[in-house]
């Protein structure tokens, strides 16, 4: 969908512009500045959860539910999430698996 535009009827989006081979065209050069990367941490994925998930993840204490419901660190391309990353520390948090 990023590197094609959608199409549909009679219109079409184009969601993001490459960088382009060459500098000959300054409209495709333009469109390739205008891109907007966008890095968001700690990012609020949910926030409509039954209460059975509210339950399971922290009842009342918004802190524990918050981080239930979190992703790390996500990147956007021009609105669209596009990467999303789970970030451990050796220190703080296992990386390997129980048993090993």
């Amino acid at each position: 969908m990023l590197r094609h535009e959608l199409r549909d009827k009679s219109v079409s989006f184009k969601f993001c512009q490459f960088k382009p081979e060459h500098g000959l065209n300054p409209a495709t050069q333009a469109m390739y500045k205008g891109n907007i990367l966008r890095v968001v941490p700690e990012l609020v994925y949910s926030s409509y959860a039954t209460k059975a998930h509210f339950e399971a993840t922290g009842g009342l204490d918004l802190k524990k539910r918050a981080k239930a419901w979190r992703i790390d660190l996500v990147l956007f391309l021009n609105g669209i999430p596009i990467v999303t990353m789970e970030l451990k520390s050796e220190f703080k948090q296992a990386v390997d698996a129980p048993g090993d």
